[in-house]
């Protein structure tokens, strides 16, 4: 099998654009973009990104569908939890188990239009993106609500640290790191030998696989050195009631 310069440019376009995009800002910035405390503030600030992310996967690899009130549902849901907590002064991980529920109901709505009354999933959401923005700026009131809980500002906003394991370095997190990027390289050749056990596959695509496991392991160890270095470790969790 021969390298195919362009199937490569069509599977990797939105991987290519993101390391030129790094690059990029990596000079404009000095390097500072590099800086541990900028990598950790950037996972801070984008936590509930990623597990909208990994939500926004399961749609789409589930038939090809897409969810446009995701943004919605988070602004009705994080504006509920910041009045809970905010204004009513309810117990964090109470209103944190309704804010769950909460959700869960708004996808079981949406859900029972698109699997039992056939309505396009782009028809429901987008139904939906208006509905919840509109209880979003009904309950906040269209107000900033500021969270002075100190319950919540610990787990949301602090760091991990682990007594007798962080003391004087982050090793929580080169642990985490070295474990994940272990996983990482042993679950790609656990696939790799299942595979070659059922059909041939060839050299070229097990190189391929390897190389990017292995890419993948480097930039977890990478990112988790930084943290290392300079003793911080973002409680990712933030991210998820930022959006209030």
């Amino acid at each position: 099998m021969k390298f195919n310069v362009k199937d490569f440019l069509r599977k990797y376009t939105m991987v290519i654009a993101l390391v030129v995009v790094f690059i990029l800002f990596c000079g404009l910035t000095d390097g500072r973009l590099l800086y541990a405390q900028n990598m950790s503030n950037l996972m801070l600030q984008n936590g509930y990104v990623l597990v909208l992310a990994c939500g926004m996967l399961l749609c789409i690899l589930t038939g090809g569908n897409i969810d446009l009130s995701v943004g919605a549902v988070i602004c009705m849901v994080g504006g509920l939890a910041a009045v809970m907590i905010g204004n009513k002064g309810m117990n964090p991980y109470l209103t944190i188990i309704i804010c769950l529920v909460v959700g869960l109901l708004v996808g079981v709505w949406q859900g029972y239009w698109i699997g039992y009354k056939r309505i396009p999933p782009f028809i429901t959401t987008l139904a939906g993106m208006f509905i919840f923005r509109g209880f979003g700026r009904l309950i906040l009131d269209n107000k900033t609500v500021s969270i002075q809980d100190k319950g919540f500002l610990n787990v949301f906003t602090s760091y991990i640290n682990i007594p007798g394991l962080d003391d004087t370095a982050n090793y929580s997190a080169l642990i985490v790191g070295i474990v994940v990027a272990v996983y990482v390289i042993f679950n790609v050749v656990r696939s790799r030998a299942n595979k070659a056990k059922k059909e041939d596959i060839a050299r070229t695509q097990h190189f391929s696989d390897y190389s990017k496991a292995v890419i993948i392991a480097a930039v977890i160890l990478w990112y988790c050195y930084k943290l290392f270095s300079t003793k911080v470790s973002p409680s990712c969790s933030y991210g998820l009631l930022q959006s209030a």
